[in-house]
């Protein structure tokens, strides 16, 4: 019988108990879209566009790349809106496909080890203004901190701390149980607090 620590969380269970108007228009542009309305379905898409900016850029670091990458996302969002999300909020379900995108397009380094941040903020606002709002107060010591931690504890930082999704969510999101993204997020903002770059 596997243990609670290797559980993984059923993505209905994610929905919160008290209606979620963010959810409700959500789900409301998600069946026009279903029903051939492009117009929502860009709607849909937009409405989580920075969310997915953001956390592709904190695993790939590359403008060029994030481009080419969420566009194969809003493609694959696209065919499997109908059948593909299980139960999950659209904002859940898009984090994760972004997610599971950025680790196969990174799976070399990941296997390696080596899945760190990679160039540099001015890299992303040169190409068409991609980094534009992706990566907030890129030039400070916090973001250089964030930028040396694996891509696993960037990514649950940036979704609990920065997004407001809960650790279950985010365990979701990564596809890991829940007891190893609160191990992630304490090792993340542990690395993250003043001075600990220094005691490294």
């Amino acid at each position: 019988m596997p243990s609670s620590e290797d559980v993984r969380i059923r993505p209905s269970a994610l929905r919160p108990v008290t209606p979620d108007p963010t959810a409700a228009a959500d789900d409301a542009l998600a069946a026009r879209a279903l029903e051939g309305d492009h117009d929502a379905l860009a709607a849909l898409l937009s409405r989580h566009d920075l969310l997915l900016r953001r956390l592709a850029w904190a695993l790939l670091r590359d403008a060029r790349a994030m481009e080419e990458l969420l566009a194969q996302v809003y493609c694959r969002a696209a065919l499997g809106l109908a059948s593909a999300r299980d139960g999950a909020t659209v904002r859940t379900w898009l984090a994760r496909l972004t997610w599971q995108a950025c680790v196969d397009a990174t799976r070399p380094r990941w296997r390696r080890g080596t899945a760190r941040a990679r160039g540099t903020t001015s890299t992303a606002t040169a190409h068409h203004g991609a980094g534009a709002g992706v990566d907030a107060g890129s030039d400070g010591p916090l973001a250089a901190a964030l930028a040396e931690l694996p891509a696993d504890q960037r990514a649950v930082v940036l979704l609990v701390d920065a997004e407001g999704f809960g650790v279950d969510e985010a365990a979701w999101v990564l596809d890991v149980p829940a007891a190893t993204a609160g191990e992630l997020l304490v090792r993340a903002r542990s690395s993250l607090r003043p001075g600990a770059r220094g005691r490294a």
